[in-house]
C-alpha cells in the first residue's frame, strides 16, 4: 500500500501541487459560470476539457467537504473515454477507486479488477453498468463510429471505451430529450456468465426501404439533394402531422428537431431549409439554360418541367407548390440576364441567409444518413444503416433505434445505432399499445 501525502501533478518540465490545481480550476470554474464567457467558447473541447478536470478535481480530491457520492462506474467509464490508457482494460479497472461499482437492487457483484479477462469482456461488464443506472438507454447513444473502433469483436451495444464521444452527442443538453414510445420503466436483463449479450422487451415498428447520405457541405450539391427529394417523395410522399409538409419534415429531419437549440435567439429553420432547398435545385435547372429563359419568363406554368429536367420524380406535382414561397430568389430575367449560374452576389447573399440551417443540418447530420421506411416515415440514423434494417422500441428508451436481425435467430438483434424518426418522438406512440417481445442484443 502506498500512501500519497503530499501529491503533485506532472507534465514535462511542468508542476504543480493540488492546492494550486485546486486553486486555479476554481477561478477557471467561475469564469465558465459567467455569463460574459459566450457559449460558442463554452461548446469548444479545450474548455470542455477543462471543466471535465475541474470538476473531477472537486468531486473526487474534495468530495468530504461537500458531501459527493462516487458516480456509477459505467457513468465514469463514459465520462473519461477521452482520456489515455497504456492499458485499454485501465479505462475501467483505473476508475474503480472513484466509481460506485455496485448496480441497481445489487443486480450486479461490484466490479473487480481482473487482468484475466479480454478487453472484449470488461468493455461489456462496464457497459452493461452504465444502462443499468441509467435512464432510458442513454449508454446506447453513445456508441459512436465503429468504424474507428480500435478493440475488435465488441458486441453490437457496447462502445470502444478507447473512443472519445462524439462532439455531437457531447452538445446535447438535458432539454434535447424526447418521450418517445412509452414511458414504461426500463427493462434489462445481463448475465455476467455470459457477458456479450443483454436482452430486453423490444416491439418492432417499421423496416427501412430506402437511405441516403444526410449531409455534405458543398452548398452546390445539388445532386445529392435531389436524391433526398426523391427518397422523401416516392414511392409516396412521406408521412407529416399537424401542419407540417414535406419540406418542413426534412428539414425536422435533418436538424433532428434541434434546430435552433443552441442560440439564444430562434431562427425561421423551416424557410431557411426551403430557400437553401430552392436554390440547389436552382443550380441545377441553370445548367440548362432555355429552362432557365422558360422558367424566368413564366415560372408558374415551368416550374414542373424544370423540376422534372433536374430528376425529380414527383407524380404529385407537390414540390412545386411547396417551393412557391421561394421564387422570389431567382425571379426576374434582369436578375439573371440568362446566366447559367447565380451571380456572386446572389449566391453570397443566399449563403448568409441560409447559414443558420447549414450548422444545424450539419451538426445533426454528419456522418449520418436519411431513410424512409415501408410506412412512409422519414428518420436519421448512423451512415452504417441497410436497406433491410428495422427501427424499433426498446423498452422504456427515449429514442428508437435501428437494429439488424442476426442471421439464424428471430430473437437475436445487432445494434445499428440511435434514432431520429419523424412522427414518433414526442410520445405518440404511447396511445397505439405497443406489443413487446423479449430480444437478445448480441
Amino acid at each position: 500500500m502506498w500512501l500519497a501525502r503530499e501529491m503533485t501533478f506532472m507534465c514535462g518540465t511542468i508542476y504543480a501541487s493540488v492546492d494550486v490545481i485546486l486553486a486555479g480550476s476554481s477561478i477557471a470554474h467561475d469564469s465558465y459560470s459567467s455569463r460574459s464567457v459566450t457559449e460558442d467558447i463554452q461548446r469548444t473541447p479545450a474548455i470542455t476539457w477543462l471543466m471535465n478536470f475541474t470538476y473531477d478535481l472537486i468531486a473526487k480530491l474534495r468530495k468530504e467537504v461537500d458531501g459527493t457520492s462516487p458516480s456509477p462506474l459505467g457513468f465514469e467509464v463514459d465520462y473519461h473515454r477521452a482520456r489515455h490508457a497504456t492499458d485499454p482494460r485501465d479505462k475501467v479497472y483505473g476508475l474503480l477507486a472513484i466509481s460506485d461499482t455496485t448496480t441497481a437492487d445489487n443486480y450486479m457483484e461490484p466490479v473487480v479488477a481482473d487482468y484475466s479477462k479480454p478487453v472484449r469482456e470488461v468493455f461489456s461488464i462496464a457497459a452493461a453498468h452504465c444502462l443499468l443506472n441509467t435512464i432510458g438507454w442513454r449508454g446506447l447513444s453513445y456508441i459512436g463510429d465503429r468504424s474507428r473502433y480500435r478493440i475488435p469483436d465488441l458486441p453490437s451495444w457496447v462502445p470502444d471505451y478507447t473512443q472519445a464521444i462524439p462532439w455531437r452527442l457531447l452538445q446535447r443538453r438535458s432539454e434535447d430529450t424526447f418521450k418517445t414510445a412509452t414511458h414504461q420503466q426500463v427493462c434489462i436483463e445481463y448475465d455476467i456468465n455470459s457477458p456479450y449479450t443483454i436482452c430486453s422487451p423490444y416491439s418492432y415498428f417499421d423496416t427501412i426501404t430506402a437511405a441516403t447520405t444526410a449531409y455534405w457541405e458543398d452548398i452546390e450539391g445539388y445532386s445529392q439533394m435531389i436524391e433526398i427529394l426523391n427518397l422523401a417523395l416516392n414511392p409516396f410522399p412521406v408521412k407529416t402531422s399537424g401542419g407540417d409538409n414535406v419540406l418542413s419534415v426534412m428539414a425536422r429531419t435533418l436538424t433532428a428537431d434541434q434546430a435552433g437549440i443552441y442560440d439564444y435567439d430562434s431562427y425561421d429553420f423551416v424557410g431557411q431549409f426551403g430557400e437553401m432547398t430552392y436554390s440547389m435545385l436552382w443550380l441545377s435547372i441553370s445548367k440548362n439554360p432555355e429552362m432557365v429563359y422558360q422558367l424566368l419568363k413564366n415560372p408558374e406554368a415551368s416550374l414542373s418541367k424544370a423540376l422534372f429536367s433536374t430528376g425529380i420524380q414527383d407524380r404529385g406535382d407537390l414540390l412545386p407548390s411547396l417551393l412557391h414561397p421561394y421564387r422570389q430568389i431567382y425571379k426576374t430575367e434582369e436578375q439573371m440576364e440568362l446566366e447559367s449560374k447565380p451571380t456572386e452576389s446572389q449566391d453570397q447573399s443566399l449563403k448568409a441567409r441560409t447559414s443558420l440551417i447549414q450548422l444545424d443540418w450539419g451538426s445533426a447530420s454528419h456522418k449520418r444518413s436519411l431513410f424512409r421506411t415501408k410506412k412512409g416515415h422519414l428518420g436519421l440514423a448512423p451512415q452504417t444503416i441497410q436497406v433491410g434494417d428495422e427501427v424499433g422500441i426498446l423498452q422504456g428508451a427515449e429514442v428508437p433505434h435501428v437494429f439488424r436481425r442476426d442471421s439464424g435467430s428471430e430473437t437475436s438483434l445487432s445494434l445499428v445505432g440511435d434514432a431520429y424518426v419523424y412522427g414518433i418522438m414526442h410520445g405518440e406512440l404511447e396511445s397505439e399499445g405497443l406489443e413487446f417481445i423479449r430480444v437478445r442484443l448480441v
